[in-house]
């Protein structure tokens, strides 16, 4: 079974294609020179500690900035294969293991 609903995992390239001056995907049209440095040095940072303390300016940027709201909510999935039977999903979409069963 596969459950996904998860679809950032690492901040690089969402925030770096939305909110750098030279991405194409900035629609915003944000051109922020401490954004793009701290958005550079989140990317090429060598340690959880330098890309953490390149984000958090990141985050600070943006709070101050306000260039827009966004709301995502993936849809639910989930892939099961032919013998896992009785899924269920919560109302947030995750799946209740109580009530699963396999067969073969």
């Amino acid at each position: 079974m596969m459950v996904h609903g998860v679809t950032i995992q690492d901040p690089d390239h969402s925030l770096w294609s939305s909110f750098h001056s030279t991405s194409k995907g900035n629609i915003v049209g944000i051109d922020d020179p401490d954004l793009d440095a701290a958005l550079d040095a989140g990317r090429v940072g060598t340690t959880v500690d330098e890309r953490k303390a390149a984000y958090d300016i990141v985050q600070e940027r943006l709070a101050e900035l306000t260039p827009g709201a966004w709301y995502v909510r993936p849809a639910p999935a989930v892939l099961i294969g032919d013998d896992v039977h009785g899924v269920r999903l919560s109302g947030l979409g995750a799946p209740i293991p109580d009530g699963m069963w396999l067969t073969g």
